[in-house]
């Protein structure tokens, strides 16, 4: 059976129902914010007006958090096989 994905383009709005979903990754140098969409983050660079995506969630993104020079981020997700992420 062949398996079908789907590829993301872009993502427009992010994960309202949980706080603290957007993260700013702001250093001076570069300009982007990582933001929580349902089981996805995704990588906003706003000087680049390009998306990356981050994807491994099986449920929906409730926690992400940036470490404090902001080189790594946290993410989990709550539901059947909760998943924690770090990149």
């Amino acid at each position: 059976m062949a398996s079908s994905s789907l590829v993301l383009e872009s993502v427009l709005g992010f994960s309202k129902d949980v706080t603290d979903m957007v993260c700013s990754l702001y250093d001076g140098v570069r300009e982007c914010v990582l933001y929580a969409a349902s089981n996805t983050l995704v990588l906003h660079d706003i000087a680049a007006q390009k998306q990356t995506f981050l994807q491994g969630h099986c449920n929906t993104i409730t926690a992400l958090a940036v470490s404090e020079d902001k080189r790594w981020a946290f993410s989990c997700d709550q539901g059947t096989g909760d998943t924690m992420l770090i990149v």
